[in-house]
């Protein structure tokens, strides 16, 4: 008589022998270059929720934008009044987190700020100023971790600690070089991809 071992199933609820198709789908845009609501131009950011939505930064619309899962074109959430600098505008968005509530943060890269949008506002806030943001991401607190690209360094808002980098440009292990993204896992272990040192650091 022979018995069959359980599947692994790690914290992340991925089963340890599971695989991936390998052809791809698309969910949002294909519809090639362009500012309609089918579709995209430079998307950069990009968030999933638990419903499959796709969350898009459309960086050279300046807007972000949801694709339901299914549909096959977009419903503006954010920005889409054009290239500026006003709280209902944006310029060169990189990246995107929402929290539980649907609230919006969004690295404005080009205006130098991170933005905050409550869903169904038709304008965000600026909760941080004056700082090179590429990426960001969210801790079980729902406290923000900000990649500073020109600062070389991780930053958790809003009590501005140094989590990461911050000891100059370089490649030492307290060093960062452009970091342009930043994750925490579970355990809140953060993950730097360090863009100028070609590396992920934790």
């Amino acid at each position: 008589m022979t018995t069959s071992q359980p599947p692994v199933i790690h914290d992340d609820c991925i089963c340890e022998s599971a695989t991936w198709n390998q052809n791809g789908v698309t969910v949002a845009g294909w519809n090639g270059r362009g500012s309609s609501l089918n579709q995209l131009d430079e998307p950069l950011g990009l968030f999933v929720d638990e419903d499959a939505a796709v969350y898009v930064a459309g960086t050279l619309n300046f807007r972000v934008v949801k694709w339901a899962s299914g549909a096959s074109s977009d419903q503006v959430i954010a920005g889409g009044n054009g290239e500026g600098n006003q709280n209902n505008q944006m310029k060169y968005a990189t990246k995107i987190i929402i929290d539980k509530n649907g609230t919006i943060f969004i690295c404005d890269h080009m205006n130098m700020r991170v933005q905050r949008w409550f869903k169904n506002d038709d304008h965000g806030q600026t909760i941080i100023e004056n700082i090179s943001c590429w990426g960001l991401t969210l801790d079980k607190e729902k406290l923000l971790y900000v990649s500073d690209w020109k600062k070389r360094r991780i930053t958790k808002r809003p009590s501005e600690q140094i989590t990461a980098g911050g000891n100059g440009q370089g490649s030492a292990l307290n060093q960062l070089f452009y970091p342009c993204d930043v994750f925490l896992d579970q355990d809140q272990s953060i993950f730097v991809a360090d863009d100028g040192n070609q590396r992920i650091i934790k």
